[in-house]
């Protein structure tokens, strides 16, 4: 595959089948909040350059097919430390047909030009019609910026983490007029370093940033320690979004080794749950009234069943099931204005809305993983929607992101006389 050829994998793309042309074409720009980038491979030997073995870089070289394959193909591999990332089909498959999917390496020659490439992306954005996204990290860096907790040397990983978020900030979102939104990455090792990385970026527009789902998995402190003060603080008191994106916590659960792929990503949804349970518990919100978080790729039909069961367990003293000191308030009463979800594919979470409120549900596009809908999303969320009015059709689509992320470019309709769109 060449970065030209285009192939669209939606399911929905059925010829004669779903919303018409003429609804698509008069579907507003969607708002998509969990897409990713892949680094460019000089990102890190282009500012630390004097000694580039020590510093994240990419070497082109024949490796493994697959586990176990004697077959080779060339790859760009990230070296960093003791650690080899190849670049791999599956973080990048956009453009790919279904059948070319897979964790096969690759290099970023076969690559749409969109994964590396703000202006490449912006056009991708512009075929798909998406006006906005907001960018994670891809496979190397990780969700949460992995990679770098890892790192042997935290003194270069800081300057790493730093490198990281000045490209996606002054790189991609700066120029952008507002149409690329960075969710950064802060020393997940130094919670210190990790607010003042927070406040570093939120003076120069910084609106999110990523957090584990479970950051007791990396082998970190819990969400019970108090450990975690100073970067919800920082993140209260900044309106910085924390974005906990499926894969965050470096484990995932599937039912043993020999089960098909399909059984981790069906259930990809876990951590999140279990992390949405103790953000709930541990008296965030209590403390933080202005704090927002939300849940990249995890969809959100689990919520209303999840909330559901906690309220249940809850009461008003004390009792060895609930958190300690008690809470206040049954669980839900937190999740108003404190939790937003993220749903590309989730019809069921549409049908019980108001669970959540339809404030807080979110589209996302994932360019350009698996799940991805381009060049195929008005259409998928034309699908999505079919079954709510037109109003909570477009804060879904629209302008709930907008006020998440305070996207003014969005944000002004709201103010402007009505045009009939």
């Amino acid at each position: 595959m060449t970065s030209a050829t285009v192939h669209d994998r939606s399911a929905t793309a059925t010829e004669g089948s779903g919303p018409s042309e003429d609804e698509l074409r008069q579907l507003p720009g969607l708002v998509s909040v969990d897409d990713h980038i892949v680094e460019p491979p000089d990102l890190w030997t282009s500012h630390l350059g004097n000694d580039p073995e020590k510093v994240p870089h990419v070497v082109r070289k024949q490796v493994p097919r697959g586990a176990g394959s004697d077959e080779l193909v060339w790859a760009d591999v990230w070296v960093y430390e003791d650690v080899e990332v190849p670049l791999i089909r599956a973080f990048q498959s956009v453009g790919m047909a279904a059948d070319e999917v897979d964790l096969v390496p690759l290099t970023l020659d076969e690559c749409r030009k969109g994964v590396v490439d703000r202006d490449a992306r912006l056009a991708d954005m512009d075929i798909d019609g998406i006006e906005v996204e907001v960018l994670f990290p891809n496979n190397f860096v990780r969700f949460c910026g992995q990679v770098f907790l890892e790192a042997k040397d935290k003194k270069l990983a800081l300057e790493c983490v730093k490198i990281y978020n000045d490209y996606l900030l002054e790189e991609w979102q700066a120029p952008s007029g507002e149409r690329l939104i960075a969710s950064t990455i802060v020393p997940l090792w130094d919670v210190e370093l990790a607010a003042a990385e927070v406040r570093r970026n939120a003076a120069r527009g910084g609106r999110a940033v990523c957090f584990s789902e479970i950051p007791a998995r990396l082998g970190l402190p819990s969400m019970y320690s108090g450990y975690w003060e100073p970067l919800f603080q920082a993140c209260a008191e900044t309106d910085t979004v924390v974005n906990m994106h499926i894969g965050s916590s470096s484990t995932q659960h599937t039912t043993s080794p020999d089960a098909p792929p399909g059984v981790r990503i069906a259930n990809h949804f876990s951590n999140s749950a279990f992390s949405l349970t103790d953000w709930l518990y541990c008296g965030a919100f209590i403390r933080y009234p202005d704090l927002k978080i939300a849940f990249s790729e995890a969809q959100a039909g689990w919520i209303p069943f999840l909330v559901h069961r906690l309220d249940n367990l809850w009461s008003p003293g004390r009792d060895y099931r609930n958190p300690d000191p008690p809470l206040p308030n049954p669980p839900s009463h937190y999740l108003r204005d404190h939790v937003y979800a993220c749903v590309f594919d989730d019809v069921d979470m549409l049908k019980h809305i108001d669970v959540l409120g339809e404030d807080q549900i979110c589209f996302e596009a994932d360019y350009p993983h698996p799940d991805g809908s381009w060049p195929n999303s008005r259409r998928r969320a034309l699908e999505l929607t079919a079954t709510v009015e037109r109003p909570v059709r477009d804060k879904f689509l629209r302008y709930n992101a907008a006020k998440l992320y305070r996207i003014e470019r969005v944000l002004k309709e709201l103010s402007e006389p009505t045009t009939g769109r």
